[in-house]
């Protein structure tokens, strides 16, 4: 595996981590529907959370956030819905 993927992968275990320490129950990680991933799925105190995680050795090309545009935070409101369908929930 290339480096930049062990870098990912390490940015989202230490993103599950935080969010297990705020509370959050993990419910998925990699969660795919069509072309569309979604990093980490949990519940916090009823409310259904989708985590996209951006992990960078540094912001020389820019921030994490910059990099999730239009196009993403469709794929990710499309593979989301679809999560809420399979498994029947009816929460925020």
């Amino acid at each position: 595996m290339a480096s930049h993927n062990d870098l990912g992968k390490q940015g989202e275990r230490a993103a599950a981590d935080y969010l297990l320490q705020l509370g959050h129950t993990i419910l998925a990680q990699n969660y795919r529907f069509g072309r569309a991933e979604v990093d980490i799925i949990s519940n916090e105190k009823g409310v259904i959370v989708f985590t996209e995680v951006k992990t960078r050795s540094s912001t020389q090309f820019g921030l994490p956030e910059e990099f999730v545009d239009k196009k993403k935070r469709k794929l990710l409101h499309s593979a989301a819905g679809e999560y809420m369908y399979q498994n029947k929930i009816e929460t925020p």
